[in-house]
């Protein structure tokens, strides 16, 4: 679904088939590819995620079947690209400045923290607009910036 216009079902598309899970001894360390899946652990798809670091919990509970092995600099471009979470929570802060009108400004839950932040409504935008907008940001990952993945070599083993 990450082809369609709508960015909402982006990351919960369904092949309409499902793989076994293959576990194996192999570690997720960092630059791992392995199948993403829902709660079964026989529900693996289409989806996959590459590890940005070791992730020693997911360990024979996803199937690993391969490996960055040249260009890692890539999943860190990735990992590092600024989302619409990144960007919204720069405008906030943890608390409204003292020399600040606080009907000024939007009180708003850091989904990731679960801390309340504040962030000043722009001059000619509603609180409740604002609002709206700036708790949608706080809950999207999606990068602001496309990422376009232009090439892939896959290489069997041994090679």
């Amino acid at each position: 679904l990450s082809r369609d216009p709508d960015e909402e079902n982006d990351g919960s598309g369904d092949p309409g088939w499902n793989i076994n899970s293959e576990f194996n001894s192999l570690k997720h360390k960092r630059g791992t590819l392995s199948m993403a899946r829902g709660n079964n652990p026989n529900s693996a798809g289409s989806q996959f995620f590459i590890c940005h670091t070791d992730y020693p919990q997911l360990d024979n509970k996803y199937t690993i079947f391969g490996q960055v092995i040249e260009n890692i600099h890539v999943v860190d471009r990735i990992a590092n690209t600024p989302t619409h979470y990144t960007v919204a929570k720069m405008s906030c802060s943890y608390s409204i400045p003292p020399s600040e009108n606080p009907e000024d400004w939007v009180n708003l839950l850091d989904h990731k923290t679960g801390k309340n932040i504040y962030s000043k409504v722009p001059p000619g935008i509603s609180k409740t607009e604002y609002k709206r907008t700036m708790m949608k940001e706080l809950r999207s990952d999606q990068p602001v910036l496309p990422i376009t993945i232009k090439e892939i070599r896959v290489l069997k083993n041994n090679e």
